[in-house]
């Protein structure tokens, strides 16, 4: 566990976690959960033959972004470097630069 206060962190510190998989039962269910149900993110073969995602080099379903948050938010609250975080007010700049197939780390 971390002992640190959000108050004292600095723009472009970084921080390491417990490293967590991605399964692809992660995605199913919070995309069942959410109504997220694009075939994006449900579908292989909906990914390999749609020339959108083949355009933009999609080789497999993905996971969506707002999993990717949630997934980060509770490993550094599990790591304990948001412990003293009561309210969470928004995110800003957020970029996912690359795709989170399942099974990626």
């Amino acid at each position: 566990m971390v002992d640190m206060r959000i108050q004292n962190m600095k723009v472009g510190e970084k921080f390491s976690t417990t490293p967590r998989v991605v399964t692809a039962t992660d995605i199913e269910t919070f995309c069942t959960l959410s109504g997220m149900v694009h075939p994006v993110f449900m579908s292989d073969s909906y990914v390999r033959s749609d020339t959108c995602s083949q355009a933009i080099g999609l080789t497999g379903r993905v996971a969506p972004g707002q999993l990717l948050l949630s997934i980060m938010m509770g490993s550094l609250m599990d790591s304990g470097i948001l412990n003293d975080v009561v309210v969470q007010l928004g995110i800003n700049n957020v970029k996912f630069t690359t795709p989170c197939y399942p099974y990626d780390m």
